[in-house]
């Protein structure tokens, strides 16, 4: 084989780099395969708070009146509008039978409590009075009752006494009126009425208590 000459192996080296060169090219030019994947993840956050509320509406109000003197009482209920006498006969106020222990007219009144928080609370109700400072006399009766029948099941277990009338114990002294008064907007309301009994013996004046409702988160 004859000797290649030192300007002839130097083509030969540079079309060899060429080719190689295009070589990459091509496949670089090629398809391209993907071999990994990249991914990433995003959070959105938020914070309800909790909180305890209650909001109280609504007075009662019965009038001016006295106790007719051929009775023991007059006793009065502010959830049917009645007055009452000694002998438990009643006159419905707004268009019942004739006098029954006093000459009191009121209309059927009430005081709503709405658990207006996010928190099922437990509710205590209290009284400044009792039925012997408030009203005085022989027998005075101050009662409350405490129901859910504006929002039926409002209070889970069922309220005091199964809404039976009942006297606040001891002025300034916190009762349970609800162990767990929910917050769900259907069932979040209870009702509390007063029944009170004036003896024909106590004095005459403006009789006042004023009720307070707390609510506890639970």
């Amino acid at each position: 084989m004859a000797d290649i000459s030192n300007r002839t192996l130097a083509i030969l080296v540079g079309v060899a780099i060429i080719i190689s060169v295009v070589g990459i090219f091509v496949a670089q030019k090629g398809a391209v395969t993907v071999t990994g994947m990249a991914s990433g993840t995003g959070v959105a956050n938020l914070t309800i708070t909790s909180f305890a509320s209650i909001n109280v509406s609504g007075n009662i109000e019965f009038g001016e009146g006295a106790v007719y003197l051929n009775s023991t009482y007059a006793e009065m209920d502010s959830s049917d509008g009645t007055v009452c006498d000694d002998t438990a006969t009643c006159e419905d106020v707004t268009g019942g039978a004739g006098p029954r222990g006093g000459n009191w007219t009121f209309q059927v009144q009430n005081i709503l409590v709405e658990n207006n928080g996010n928190e099922n609370v437990s509710l205590e109700t209290e009284s400044s009075a009792v039925a012997s400072s408030m009203i005085g006399g022989t027998g005075a009766v101050l009662n409350y009752t405490i129901s859910d029948n504006v929002e039926a099941t409002s209070c889970d277990g069922g309220v005091k006494n199964g809404s039976a009338s009942q006297a606040w114990g001891t002025a300034a002294t916190k009762e349970i009126a609800c162990n767990n008064l929910l917050s769900e907007d259907a069932n979040d309301i209870l009702n509390l009425t007063i029944l009170v009994r004036v003896p024909v013996d106590a004095s005459p004046g403006v009789k006042t208590t004023t009720i307070t409702f707390t609510g506890t988160a639970i």
